[in-house]
């Protein structure tokens, strides 16, 4: 294939120069009479408050949420894809998860509050309880999440963590600084739309990429999320297929019932 190119290039002979056309056209295109496009600028801080001020705006339009999909684990285990349906409420603070086979049998039933979570593992036959934060086993939850990053997960759209000062030092990219001028939460954003591409907790490096945004009643959420987590050997997608938002939940919903033939044990 090699040498016919170099035919078509040199009417049959090795023609050095369209060769090194090529090869400029490949790692100097600027060369070629394409012109480089810059990098974006960061953003003025008056495009960092409006676009702030959207993301704390759709926040407090999704109080309780309900959302049904698929969620794949791919890492050291053998990659998996399961049935998953999710019902949250802002506040109180509170998410119940249900993953299933597709074929309907039970895998994980999971509850979290603001302090506590609750694993019904069904193929162990075992209730694991413990405070949410704490080293959970990856096999069965996302490791160490917050409140705040679990629900920007489940709910597929960014919180905001508490700030002191918002600053962009590159193009579609927010930090958000504490009081120490440490930072506590990175935003990128796609161009264009200003919508969360990926929001990054640099004190764990753990990571969360949005994408495939959709809109229901003027509430945005992405329909496509992953958790990038580097203690955990695995990654953690969610394809979202129906949300909806802000109708009321039973409090039964939130129940947990534990098998009688379930031995209970402490996650950490």
């Amino acid at each position: 294939m090699l040498n016919q190119d170099f035919m078509c290039l040199g009417a049959g002979r090795f023609n050095i120069r369209a060769l090194i056309a090529i090869a400029c056209l490949i790692f100097f295109p600027g060369c070629a009479g394409i012109p480089v496009q810059p990098p974006p600028p960061p953003f003025s801080p008056q495009k960092i408050a409006q676009i702030l001020s959207e993301i704390r705006e759709q926040e407090n339009k999704a109080d309780t949420f309900f959302s049904t999909g698929k969620l794949m684990i791919k890492g050291e285990a053998p990659e998996s894809e399961s049935d998953i349906l999710i019902v949250g409420s802002h506040s109180p603070f509170r998410v119940k998860i249900e993953v299933t086979h597709p074929w309907g049998r039970p895998i994980l039933h999971i509850l979290a509050n603001e302090t506590n979570l609750h694993i019904l593992s069904f193929p162990e036959k075992r209730y694991y309880v413990g405070s949410l934060g704490n080293s959970v086993p990856s096999r069965l939850f996302p490791n160490s999440l917050e409140p705040d990053q679990l629900w920007s997960l489940l709910r597929g759209f960014p919180i905001l963590r508490k700030n002191d000062q918002a600053v962009s030092l590159k193009g579609n990219q927010i930090m958000l600084l504490n009081q120490d001028a440490e930072i506590v939460q990175i935003i990128d954003f796609f161009p264009q739309s200003n919508l969360p591409r990926l929001i990054t907790f640099p004190e764990r490096s753990t990571k969360i990429y949005f994408s495939n945004y959709q809109k229901e009643n003027n509430i945005c959420y992405a329909r496509e999320i992953r958790l990038s987590d580097p203690e955990s050997a695995n990654d953690l997608s969610i394809n979202l297929k129906q949300m909806v938002f802000n109708k009321p939940i039973p409090e039964a919903i939130y129940n947990l019932e534990k098998p009688a033939d379930f031995k209970t044990l402490p996650l950490n």
